[in-house]
């Protein structure tokens, strides 16, 4: 149906039409935006939300920020949802770097997180890559949009409410690979404590992943710096890199430079 023809037939049914398109893309192809629903339909981002909120109502799909993923999507983290609406701009800025990294045919370890969640999305263009990880949500977004892709998810205990994988089963199988690069996430760091994360359970599978990686890149938004958490799982020397979206005052790159063979800090 062309945009005329939508626009000639009663208001209720154009709705109706609209919305049923809606959930056909989602279905199609795992995930649809705000934007996306603006530019097909020529509608305002108010209707675009409206008509996810109400299809989320209906209970056709899962809203997240600035789209909608599919109901099978629902075994990822809630608070995924929350956290991608922090900080997306650096987010996106970092994950687009970090794809440049990737080449066709490298075998990559992406950690759980936002960051590397949105990392995966910017790899869609790549061609014959092995994607390895314990994030449920990051399984589902290979699963989905990247069809080139070679996907290795690790297994193990799902962390209540959480949407990773974690425990001695998980940590068994990432003993047996190797990879050519890993994409770690944090969720704080300092310069006297390291890199930090929530509970001993995702620091202990953190450190292990980057032991089976001959490249390792830290992505981190600013936010996260000075900020203290309950375990480190990794050191400024531990890391070939880490990719972060502004340094105002200097501090990455001062503690860096403290680092004898120290990690590479680029600026996304």
């Amino acid at each position: 149906m062309g945009q005329g023809d939508e626009k000639s037939l009663p208001r209720a049914f154009r709705v109706e039409e609209r919305r049923s398109e809606i959930a056909r893309i989602l279905e199609t192809d795992g995930s649809i935006t705000v934007d996306r629903i603006c530019e097909r339909f020529g509608v305002s981002a108010v209707t675009a939300r409206g008509d996810l909120n109400e299809l989320e109502r209906r209970g056709r799909l899962q809203r997240v920020h600035g789209g909608a993923l599919p109901l099978d999507h629902t075994l990822v983290v809630a608070d995924i949802n929350d956290r991608m609406g922090v900080n997306v701009s650096a987010k996106r800025k970092i994950a687009r770097l970090a794809a440049g990294m990737v080449r066709d045919g490298d075998s990559i370890i992406v950690d759980s997180g936002s960051t590397t969640f949105e990392f995966v999305v910017q790899l869609e263009s790549k061609s014959d890559i092995t994607i390895v990880t314990h994030d449920l949500a990051i399984a589902n977004l290979v699963n989905k949009r990247l069809p080139n892709a070679t996907l290795v998810l690790l297994g193990g205990t799902l962390r209540y409410n959480h949407h990773y994988f974690c425990g001695a089963l998980t940590l068994e199988l990432v003993q047996k690979i190797y990879v050519d690069k890993a994409f770690l996430a944090t969720n704080s760091f300092t310069e006297e404590q390291g890199f930090m994360t929530e509970n001993e359970a995702a620091g202990e599978i953190k450190s292990t992943l980057l032991g089976h990686a001959r490249q390792r890149t830290m992505l981190m938004d600013y936010s996260k710096v000075g900020l203290h958490n309950f375990v480190r799982f990794a050191t400024l020397g531990d890391l070939d890199r880490i990719i972060i979206d502004r340094d105002p005052e200097g501090y990455m790159r001062k503690a860096v430079s403290r680092i004898e063979h120290g990690p590479q800090l680029l600026i996304a």
